[in-house]
């Protein structure tokens, strides 16, 4: 459901770019709006990669690929999940011009094995992590442009697919994140709600989560849990049957559950929120019926644009909080 990659900015140098010849620029425009889409660019924490891609976005003259290449940095300024940073230990000199944005790209492919390297050119590539490489001239009818076009396409099923195969399309929104956040108003809305289905439901997507989890980003990982406030009665409810077993089942893992107060009904759709994507629930995270091991309709959709929505929920009065 969503594609990580890395990219080396070299491959958007203006004399690359610019110009018909190979018509470049219509591979770099798809690759960009596929990005913005469906994918998620991985880069180092030490900002190498994200410093030579304003280099890029200044010198390349095709207006529309510059305003998506800005539109690139400015979300991930804001955290908005098109972009990710990832740890990066290599020992590069900065500078080291001609070697260093290409050196970074090989790292993290060789650490965090993403989908695809994007390059200038595959000849410079020695998959690093058996990661494919490829080059930018050639990216249109390549299979990253089929991969990120399935993933934004991909609406399946719980019920349909099953867990095994439903972890292998979210394990990419996952394993690189830190913190992961559950919006589903109902958890402490309805003194009816499932609990115990809801406990299966995410003690599934945590478990799952912490065993995938990069090893470099896991320490303080945290997990979050965002519902309606209508009594504390209810509240009382999800603490003692859905709290309080989480928080033994993963005792090593930050969790906390609030309550929110909802008068104009803000929350409403059921996320699962990534560092790098976001996911809709459409029946939410109850995912079994009632006593019951069949898993529910539940159809599974990438809604990355909802960030200004998931944002607005955490933003609204707490009620009540419960911190493990």
């Amino acid at each position: 459901m969503i594609i990580p990659l890395v990219l080396d900015p070299d491959a958007l140098e203006a004399s690359r770019v610019d110009g018909d010849a190979g018509n470049v620029q219509s591979h770099a425009l798809q690759l960009l709006k596929h990005l913005r889409a469906a994918g998620v660019l991985l880069v180092d924490d030490r900002g190498l990669l994200v410093s030579r891609m304003r280099q890029r976005c200044d010198s390349v003259r095709d207006l529309a690929i510059q305003k998506l290449l800005e539109q690139l940095l400015v979300q991930y300024r804001c955290g908005s999940r098109r972009a990710i940073m990832v740890p990066c230990s290599a020992s590069l000199a900065a500078d080291s011009e001609q070697a260093y944005p290409l050196a970074v790209v090989k790292e993290l492919a060789q650490a965090y094995g993403p989908e695809a390297a994007v390059v200038a050119s595959s000849e410079d590539w020695d998959s690093p992590g058996h990661v494919p490489a490829v080059a930018l001239r050639a990216y249109v009818g390549s299979d990253l442009a089929s991969s990120l076009e399935t993933a934004l396409s991909q609406r399946p099923s719980l019920d349909k697919i099953g867990l095994s195969q439903a972890e292998k399309l979210i394990r990419p929104a996952l394993q690189f994140s830190k913190v992961l956040r559950i919006y589903d108003y109902v958890i402490s809305a309805h003194k009816t709600a499932n609990l115990k289905s809801y406990l299966r439901g995410i003690s599934w997507i945590v478990d799952f989560w912490t065993r995938h989890i990069s090893s470099s980003i896991a320490t303080n990982a945290r997990l979050e849990i965002y519902s309606r406030y209508t009594s504390m009665s209810n509240c009382e409810q999800v603490e003692s049957e859905l709290l309080i077993p989480l928080s033994r089942m993963f005792r090593h893992l930050n969790i906390s559950f609030i309550s929110k107060q909802d008068t104009n009904r803000v929350i409403h759709r059921r996320w699962l929120e990534s560092d790098c994507a976001i996911i809709c629930f459409d029946s939410g995270f109850d995912i079994y019926k009632l006593d019951s091991d069949i898993l529910k309709r539940n159809i599974l959709s990438l809604d990355n644009d909802s960030y200004i929505y998931t944002r607005e929920n955490r933003q609204l009065h707490t009620r009540w909080e419960w911190t493990f």
